[in-house]
């Protein structure tokens, strides 16, 4: 089917929308590929004295030492501070702009996040409320039946998709730069984050689906486009309609009969003359 120009446009423009897509959400070449040792000192000496007081720096630096370059999930279990007074530190950088409530700034921190994370392809692909807990091993010395009330609650529970760890170092780097974790201390009252990968390769993943559902919206907009530039244009189509037609009616057919009686015609009056 012959294309408009418009279309084969469109669709050049959307398969480089797509492919350029792919290699920003894989990431493609980097995928697989561990921190390089400059990459793993850099790390270390941004986040020499921490970055917040929730994370330890052994766990930090196991969480360095073990990349393997391959994208993970994080999942973060957040309990939001009640009340309307806010709590900051006494020494804060020149020009930071305190939250009025909690709330606000626990808003300010994710906003913040999501500004920061969101050029590295990580989105958080799942966000819950925490409803309570089904599951737990007893204590020691501790009834079946003595309840629930010593367990921790939380306000929501965030699963977060993240490239590789590189992709995350960088995220918590700028993070700090910004001074964002102040106002998570002053929004959140605790948050326990639990890092986990694939252990086999399913079917379906999240990332595959993903990357179907954009190449399904581009093959969409692609079929769509017809209603806008439907196919070569009409006037082309007539004109060589036109012309095929008038070079049947122009073009006349020989007489064969005709063309033997006139060549008789002047073989005899040659021999009459002679």
């Amino acid at each position: 089917m012959a294309l408009s120009n418009e279309r084969q446009t469109l669709l050049y423009m959307l398969i480089a929308a797509y492919a350029t897509f792919w290699m920003w959400y894989a990431p493609w070449p980097r995928n697989g590929l561990p921190l390089a040792e400059v990459e793993t000192e850099r790390f270390r000496k941004d986040f020499k004295d921490g970055f917040d007081e929730d994370v330890f720096a052994g766990d930090l630096e196991q969480f360095i030492e073990a990349d393997d370059g391959c994208p993970f999930s994080l999942t973060a279990f957040v309990q939001y501070r009640d009340g309307d007074s806010v709590e900051y530190p006494s020494k804060l950088p020149e020009g930071f702009e305190k939250a009025s409530t909690p709330q606000e700034a626990a808003d300010i921190f994710v906003q913040g996040f999501l500004n920061i994370a969101v050029p590295y392809a990580t989105t958080p692909f799942l966000v819950q409320d925490y409803i309570g807990h089904m599951y737990r091993g007893l204590r020691e010395g501790e009834e079946e039946d003595s309840g629930h009330d010593e367990l921790e609650s939380w306000s929501k529970v965030y699963v977060i998709r993240f490239r590789t760890r590189r992709d995350f170092l960088s995220v918590i780097a700028d993070m700090k730069q910004e001074n964002l974790f102040l106002h998570k201390a002053a929004g959140i009252a605790k948050m326990t984050a639990v890092v986990s990968k694939a252990s086999m390769t399913p079917f379906f993943s999240v990332d595959l689906a993903v990357e179907v559902v954009v190449a399904a919206v581009c093959v969409l907009l692609f079929h769509l486009s017809y209603f806008v530039f439907p196919g070569p244009p009409e006037e082309k189509k007539k004109k060589a309609t036109k012309k095929k037609a008038g070079d049947k009616t122009t073009t006349p057919k020989a007489s064969k009969t005709g063309t033997k009686n006139v060549s008789k015609k002047e073989s005899k009056t040659g021999e009459k003359k002679d």
